[in-house]
């Protein structure tokens, strides 16, 4: 299994090597998420990251995070986001993401 942090862009990282790894499964963890890591004060949300987390998500076998808090956040931000015009989200990946999240507690 590839387990990925939540700064790895796993999408392009199994893009990358799907000769090698096959149908080897992968999970991305969470353990915060920058779509609502906290900014500078006066600087602009950039969804260069964001973008990351969702295609990471999306392209994992399964979402981890560290707590229900962290879980919720991430998938709240991504539905608010969605609503937004000229957004990179669909309404049809934030399920995909929400179904096969979970919370697995760092240590376990």
């Amino acid at each position: 299994m590839v387990v990925a942090t939540d700064m790895v862009d796993l999408a392009e990282f199994l893009a990358l090597t799907r000769r090698r790894l096959g149908g080897t499964p992968a999970m991305v963890y969470f353990h915060e998420n920058q779509v609502t890591y906290p900014r500078l004060r006066g600087t602009k949300f950039n969804s260069w990251f964001g973008q990351i987390n969702y295609r990471s998500a999306l392209a994992a076998d399964a979402a981890a995070f560290n707590s229900e808090f962290h879980r919720a956040d991430l998938l709240g931000a991504f539905r608010q986001l969605e609503r937004e015009p000229n957004n990179w989200l669909t309404a049809e990946g934030i399920a995909a993401i929400a179904a096969k999240s979970l919370v697995l507690p760092v240590g376990v």
